[in-house]
């Protein structure tokens, strides 16, 4: 696949990958990129589409409300320091 790719856009088409420690995406080999895209793409079982059961609602739920509650103990705690802006570092 990667190949035909090349034959039909040219040499303007390369493939890359991101490298974390640069902060770069670096130009990947051709036969590397072969193999890259063959794993990529590999039949496999996948998820299933949708939103999820009842136990992934609960806990989007539960971290929802953590969140909002770590927030609001940030706030009071700013306020008693004397914070009056929401996104200030005093």
């Amino acid at each position: 696949m990667a190949r035909h790719a090349v034959e039909v856009f040219g040499e303007r088409l390369r493939f890359v990958r991101y490298n974390r420690s640069t902060g770069r995406f670096l130009p990947v080999a051709p036969h590397a990129a072969e193999a890259l895209f063959a794993a990529a793409s590999a039949p496999g079982p996948h998820r299933r589409g949708g939103k999820g059961g009842p136990l992934r609602e609960v806990g989007r739920r539960l971290e929802r409300a953590f969140r909002h509650g770590w927030r609001a103990v940030l706030r009071r705690a700013a306020a008693a320091a004397g914070c009056r802006s929401p996104g200030a570092i005093c």
